[in-house]
């Protein structure tokens, strides 16, 4: 088993948001701003955009449009 398969999800699922982002999307959505997330996650495993997506959901990230192998409204 290569290196991507055996630990990209594990420290995937550990990985957390830059200190402060939360705050600062949260602030320019209230301003009216929109934000679309584009990402490269599940071009190699499908699961690591599932992830992403799990990750801003658990923050209460609640984003216009995430863009990974296909768009999320």
């Amino acid at each position: 088993m290569n290196f991507v398969n055996k630990y990209f999800l594990k420290l995937s699922k550990q990985t957390s948001l830059i200190p402060g982002a939360k705050d600062v999307i949260n602030m320019l959505q209230k301003e009216g701003n929109e934000f679309i997330i584009i990402f490269a996650r599940g071009g190699m495993i499908e699961e690591m955009k599932d992830i992403a997506i799990e990750k801003l959901n658990e923050e209460n990230l609640h984003l216009t449009n995430i863009i990974g192998n296909k768009m999320i409204n």
